[in-house]
């Protein structure tokens, strides 16, 4: 518990400087997807109740109605990757509708993303292709489920980004913290 509330402690600080350099992180991700978005298979999402996140999806299996998060771009242009500080059950991503394109929000908060993106970006010799084939990996994920789920299946996509979640969890546990930031 000690150790515990000292790593919190120790994130509060640098969760405000992580948050201002994801916020760019994405901009080339969200560039390439959106040049090739148009070339690949999307499911049609329609809302159907925008205060209660209702959408109704239609894929080649039918149509299936599910609670999928309605959100805008940021100041960056957001559109199909997005980072948030976020997301309920500790998900390292979850499929969004953001500003009426297929997305993803990621979780700056998840261990994942802390470990192994943050290195990434925060360093002076950062690849963009790690960051954009990465994210490029997690919006394709995002968007097959969509093109995938039905009433049968739609709680089995959710576990399996449940268990991806918790698995790459456990596997970055043994990687360094990121540096911090001269911010």
């Amino acid at each position: 518990p000690a150790r515990r509330a000292a790593e919190d402690r120790y994130r509060r600080g640098s969760k405000k400087i992580e948050k201002n350099k994801a916020a760019g992180a994405h901009g080339a991700s969200n560039t390439a997807i959106g040049n090739r978005e148009k070339d690949i298979k999307q499911a049609d999402v329609k809302i159907i109740d925008a205060g209660n996140n209702l959408v109704e999806v239609t894929n080649p299996y039918g149509k299936t109605r599910l609670i999928l998060k309605l959100d805008h771009a940021g100041a960056s242009g957001e559109l199909f990757v997005k980072p948030v500080d976020s997301i309920e059950d500790g998900l390292l991503w979850q499929p969004a509708l953001i500003d009426g394109n297929l997305g993803i929000e990621l979780n700056t908060g998840h261990q994942f993303y802390r470990k192994v993106y943050l290195p990434e970006i925060l360093s002076s010799h950062s690849s963009v292709a790690t960051v954009q084939g990465i994210d490029a990996l997690i919006w394709a994920l995002g968007v097959s489920e969509l093109n995938a789920v039905n009433e049968e299946t739609k709680s089995h996509f959710q576990d399996l980004r449940y268990d991806i979640s918790r698995t790459l969890k456990k596997l970055v546990e043994h990687l360094p913290e990121p540096p911090e930031s001269k911010e």
